[in-house]
């Protein structure tokens, strides 16, 4: 391998925990081997350098090695970054690599060696092979994975009473729920939407003799204090985070957000009033988990703590059906632990809004602000749609 410095600047990376290394650890101020320009913020590819490893955990994030190993029927590693993706600016790769092999050394310098020491890097390479009677077959993307203890929750919460197990959790989250706490401030505002208006009126002072040729408009009045508040104990259905018969306060951080998460259809009206926090209040914030603190080293990744935290945040995020509701029996327990922990609330990321929400245990934390409604209608609606990963086609010689 040549030990000509391989650099990669903060313009050319794209995911946040790339960009927060470079900025925090920029090693020089150089030329970019992808971009070709100079006099900015760099890290160098080399062999001790923390940003590499940073670059090689999230290649395991995203991708398996079934995906990115041609030795059993993936595609090379650079073919990922020629094209969008949500490590590297691809648009700066094509714009500086005119001879698309240029990049091949920014890739032996990311991709060098294939394993690393469990304690000092992220291996990306197991290949299939047996080492003995142990078989060691190809890496998993981490990002699909479902942390072992997170399954062990899942289990055992459909076999035993949800109370026999809170002690075990309790112990279990208080290691790690440090790294995500957060403070909701005093003052802060969120955002509540109900479907539907409370009324429809018309002005008085219409001239009906004459109304074919004005029509009068017709305004409807939104759900407001406690209408569109946190619903009352014996209206309170099992939810995303509560039991039955339990009242939690679901809010969003803004008002799309807020009416996305209803879900409503074209041609629907959404009421949203607008929530105010009377204290400061202590959170869990799914939104801080960083990627930068754990695709480090093997030995960080398998303790499996981040890729836990990150399952749940999915979790909170994921929609079900009245007929699943069962997928809630591990929300719900998981809310009652961080509330066992002295926490008020959760917050954490929408998976249908650009904004993220907040469950608050104690509705009488925040209160409805006079005058601060609004009537919505619903004018369309806009799907998403990522083809699912395509099976690879491996070489003869390797087994399934």
């Amino acid at each position: 391998m040549s030990t000509d410095p391989i650099n990669i600047c903060i313009r050319c990376a794209k995911h946040p925990a790339l960009k927060r290394y470079i900025r925090e650890n920029s090693d020089n101020i150089g030329q970019c081997n992808i971009c070709k320009n100079e006099g900015i913020p760099c890290i160098a590819l080399n062999e001790s350098s923390r940003g590499k490893q940073v670059i090689r955990g999230l290649i395991r994030w995203y991708w398996s090695e079934w995906e990115y190993n041609p030795h059993i029927g993936g595609n090379d590693i650079s073919d990922f970054f020629y094209k969008e993706n949500p490590i590297l600016n691809h648009v700066a790769i094509l714009d500086g690599q005119p001879d698309l092999g240029e990049l091949d050394p920014v890739i032996q310098a990311i991709t060098w060696p294939a394993t690393e020491e469990y304690k000092k890097g992220v291996s990306l390479f197991s290949g299939y092979y047996k080492d003995g009677d142990k078989v060691f077959p190809p890496l998993e993307a981490l990002r699909n994975l479902t942390a072992n203890y997170l399954a062990h929750l899942e289990r055992h919460l459909l076999e035993q009473n949800y109370f026999l197990l809170e002690d075990e959790a309790i112990r279990y989250f208080k290691q790690y729920v440090t790294k995500i706490d957060s403070t909701i401030h005093t003052s802060d505002h969120f955002y509540r939407a109900r479907l539907g208006f409370k009324e429809e009126i018309t002005p008085e002072g219409i001239d009906w003799k004459n109304w074919s040729l004005n029509k009068p408009t017709r305004y409807k009045l939104p759900y407001t204090s406690i209408e569109i508040g946190a619903p009352p104990i014996s209206n309170a259905t099992a939810g995303r985070m509560n039991r039955l018969g339990v009242s939690y306060l679901y809010l969003s951080s803004d008002i799309q957000t807020a009416i996305a998460e209803i879900r409503p259809h074209p041609g629907h009206y959404v009421s949203v009033g607008k929530f105010e926090s009377l204290n400061n209040i202590r959170v869990v914030d799914f939104r801080a988990i960083d990627l930068y603190e754990y695709l480090l080293t093997d030995e960080i990744i398998d303790d499996e703590h981040y890729l836990m935290l990150t399952n749940i945040n999915e979790k909170f995020g994921v929609p079900v059906t009245p007929e699943e509701r069962t997928y809630y029996l591990v929300t719900q327990f998981i809310s009652d632990v961080f509330r066992k922990l002295d926490y008020d609330g959760i917050a954490f990321k929408s998976s249908v809004g650009s904004g993220y929400n907040l469950t608050i245990f104690d509705p009488s934390y925040f209160r409805y602000i006079n005058e601060e409604s609004s009537v919505y209608s619903i004018d369309s609606l806009q799907y998403t749609a990522t083809q699912s990963p395509q099976l690879p086609q491996p070489d003869d010689d390797i087994p399934f």
